[in-house]
Parts: structure tokens; sequence; C-alpha cells
């Protein structure tokens, strides 16, 4: 049988998540939401496969967007930007105990490696990027690990977002720059996520949370703008670069864990969300 990889996982994800953001934010009938995904191939970027595709914004429009939403006293733009960041990871059953089970764990237990090992010396790692990632004001980073593991469940016509557990990279204590192997550890399915190898109890939301927290997000212009700074850096010039360690495949590491969103309303036809219990 075929293995489940990352891509294929987020692909199947993907319009289950669009459709309860949608659903969450609540915009009326003049309104839009668009959703991007950064291709380092392309430069620029692209929605999803045929199914997904809406609209393509070029990089260039998207850094103008970006630095006049950081620029606005108010954020009085006609669009509502937010980038969010959801590296997909296989998770695996782990049945039998060996000498990389966590202490404290019993079997079975459920893992996701985490890319922590260097391919080169001086540069950082995907972890070591998102978790850098994460410490920033407005950022959204999460390693998005569904309990799926059986390919058969990839052609259910709609994903079900109830096995999507969301870990909290900020809820990890360290960005692993020992170069050493490093997990994110589930006692259950449902169960809080361990950041190991020596356990470390860390936050998850699920997905409804999740859009719960992005569209109280794109309300809010401090949010707006302090997310829209961060884009930016993290998308132009080299800045981004030297700041996150001198990297340069930062954007093959983790562009494709991010997603863009935008949001065209005209007064009064959205309905606040609800903020979600985390």
């Amino acid at each position: 049988m075929l293995s489940i990889n990352e891509a294929t996982l987020e692909m199947h994800f993907h319009a289950a998540l669009m459709d309860l953001f949608r659903e969450t934010y609540g915009l009326g009938p003049t309104g839009s939401i668009e959703f991007f995904k950064y291709s380092p191939q392309l430069e620029k970027f692209v929605g999803f496969d045929q199914a997904y595709v809406k609209t393509e914004m070029s990089g260039e429009e998207l850094y103008d967007e970006l630095e006049n939403a950081a620029s606005q006293d108010g954020y009085k733009l006609s669009k509502s930007i937010y980038g969010y960041f959801l590296q997909f990871k296989v998770v695996k059953p782990r049945i039998k105990a060996s000498k990389s089970t966590p202490k404290g764990f019993k079997t079975p237990y459920y893992s996701s490696d985490l890319t922590t090992q260097r391919k080169k010396a001086n540069d950082p790692s995907q972890h070591e990027l998102l978790h850098q990632l994460a410490q920033n004001p407005g950022a959204m980073v999460y390693y998005a690990c569904p309990m799926v593991f059986d390919r058969a469940d990839l052609y259910r016509p709609k994903a079900d977002l109830d096995k999507l557990a969301l870990a909290e990279v900020s809820s990890c204590p360290s960005a692993y720059a020992d170069n050493a192997r490093h997990s994110v550890c589930f006692r259950t399915e449902t169960g809080v996520p361990n950041w190991c190898s020596d356990p470390v109890e860390g936050v998850a939301i699920t997905a409804k949370q999740f859009a719960a927290l992005l569209a109280e997000n794109l309300h809010s212009p401090q949010q707006q703008i302090a997310n829209a700074a961060m884009l930016s850096k993290f998308l132009s010039s080299r800045r981004f670069v030297e700041e996150m360690g001198k990297s340069e495949d930062f954007l093959g590491l983790i562009g494709d864990a991010l997603t863009i969103v935008t949001v065209s309303e005209r007064a009064g036809v959205r309905t606040a969300p609800q903020r979600a219990a985390i």
C-alpha cells in the first residue's frame, strides 16, 4: 500500500478547512474570501489544484498590499490580509516500545517526526524556522497532525476535521538547534501534544478553534498590522533571511506551510464570529 505523505494530507484537509473558515467568518453575500498558497518554484501566490483555485495574486501585488497594511494607521484597506502557517505532519501509531519511546509513555501512542536536522551546519532546520516564526506578534504557526493512518480514509468525499490536531509551535519549549532527532507525540488520538525526546506538554487546538481565532484576528486591526509586518519581512527581501538564521532555502523549508487569506467585504455584511474556548 502506498504511504501517506504530508502533501497528500494537506490536500485532503484543505477544502474542509476553507469551508469551515468561511462558515465561521460569517461573510455576507457582497463579500468574498480567497486563499492563496505560496509556490517557491513559480514565485507567486496561487491556489491549490483545479478543485480549489479561485484566483492568482502575484508576489509583487501581495507585497504592496502587505506593505500598505503595515504602514496604515487604523488599517483602513479594502482588503483584509492574514497569513498563517500549517505545517502538516504524518502521524504514525507506535505499537511496540523501543529506545525512542518517550519517558512515561505507554504503547500504543502516536508520534510525528519533526524536521530538526540541518542540511548544512550553518542553516536552520525547518523546525527552527517555524519556532522562530511563532515568536512574532500576530503569528499563527501550527503543526497539523491528522490522526489518519489508512490511505483509504483519504478517498472520503470530505475530510473529518475532528481527526486534525493542531499543535501550537509557540508551546514548544525549544527550537531544537542541537541537530538531533525530536518529535511531537500524543498518548491518545485525542490527547495533547508532547514535545519530545524529553516530554514537555504542549498546547493543541481543534480546527473549529483555529477557524474562530483566524476570523477574530481578521476582525482585529492590531492583529492584522502585526501579521502584515511579519509577512512582509518573510516574503520580501533578504532581511528575513538574515533575521531567520541566514538560510538560503527558508522558503523551500516552510513556504508550503504558508496560506494567505484575503477578505473583501462591505460594511454591515459580516457576522462577528464566536470566540472558541481554548
